[in-house]
């Protein structure tokens, strides 16, 4: 009996199976690869290429749905085995969504014999999540959160509060909470470190070298310096002195 080869087989198999050969490779219809599947595997990353370990990732093909299980790797999620053309939508917190169209899971493939027909899906899939910047609101923020006492404990909002940054020096205006602390604000929100100096007539003025302002990457506001001081009554000169 006349040996039959192992790639004969299966080039007899994929005849047997109706599809075409082109090219004397077989494929089905639409041109794809008849023998072997292919499952590529989603990874997840930021723009810096960092991975992802706490995605959501979910693979959609008209009314199939299947979220991806992670694999060990971090931030690596498998395709599911099963033929198709998916949109795979990507979501971690902190991040923007992403949607990937047309990924091809679960096709033939006739690795290693020059496939004829559509490119197999034997690259994995990577997603780059872009950060998720907050939808700020119009209002702005208190650059100053300063709780000013008197000697006897009681909230004081007449004092004279100037910040220095470099050149830049502004005075800062007061809004009382009643029963409670006053909110010292400028113009403009501005971060920086700044000496804040707090003078009341009758009173030992205050001078706090470094006071910072800071301001988050990506935040919509800066981060107010909360400052808690006390006014000590000046003193006294002798009479006749």
């Amino acid at each position: 009996m006349r040996s039959i080869s192992v790639f004969a087989l299966v080039w007899l198999g994929a005849l047997a199976s109706g599809c075409t050969v082109i090219d004397g490779e077989p494929t089905d219809e639409q041109g794809d690869c008849l023998v072997g599947y292919i499952t590529p595997t989603v990874h997840v990353r930021d723009v810096d290429g960092r991975s992802i370990c706490d995605a959501s990732v979910v693979a959609r093909e008209g009314g199939y749905e299947v979220a991806l299980t992670r694999q060990g790797t971090c931030g690596a999620y498998r395709l599911p085995d099963r033929r198709g053309i998916y949109a795979v939508t990507v979501e971690a917190p902190g991040y923007r969504r992403a949607v990937r169209e047309g990924v091809r899971a679960g096709l033939d493939s006739y690795a290693g014999y020059g496939c004829a027909g559509p490119p197999s899906s034997k690259t994995d899939l990577e997603v780059r999540l872009e950060a998720e910047t907050p939808e700020c609101d119009t209002s702005a923020a208190l650059s100053f959160l300063v709780d000013l006492r008197d000697e006897a404990g009681a909230p004081v909002c007449d004092a004279r509060v100037v910040v220095r940054d470099g050149a830049f020096v502004q005075e800062l205006r007061p809004s009382p909470a009643p029963g409670a602390s006053c909110f010292w604000d400028g113009p403009a929100e501005r971060p920086g470190s700044y000496e804040v100096t707090i003078s009341k007539p009758g009173y030992e003025t205050i001078v706090l070298p470094s006071v910072v302002v800071t301001k988050a990457a990506g935040a919509c506001h800066v981060t107010p310096a909360k400052i808690e001081a006390q006014l000590a009554p000046a003193e006294t000169p002798p009479a006749g002195g």
